[in-house]
């Protein structure tokens, strides 16, 4: 549950960034600031997920039968 909610306000930041950015609602930083901070977010989730399958597929590959 905790890896979908980060992925989730990961990709929130980052449109929200973006139309920050296109509509001008605020000065180029805070949109860029949204930006960074979303793909940050992004980025360790997915790094941690893709951690946890590597570890998933080393213990499945443990209890396959060995001929």
């Amino acid at each position: 549950m905790k890896e979908k909610t980060q992925r989730v306000l990961g990709v929130l930041m980052l449109l929200a960034g973006v139309a920050f950015q296109i509509f001008h609602f605020t000065d180029f930083g805070n949109g860029r600031t949204l930006m960074v901070f979303g793909l940050m977010i992004s980025l360790t989730t997915y790094v941690g997920y893709a951690k946890r399958l590597q570890a998933e597929n080393e213990e499945l590959r443990r209890q396959l039968p060995t001929a």
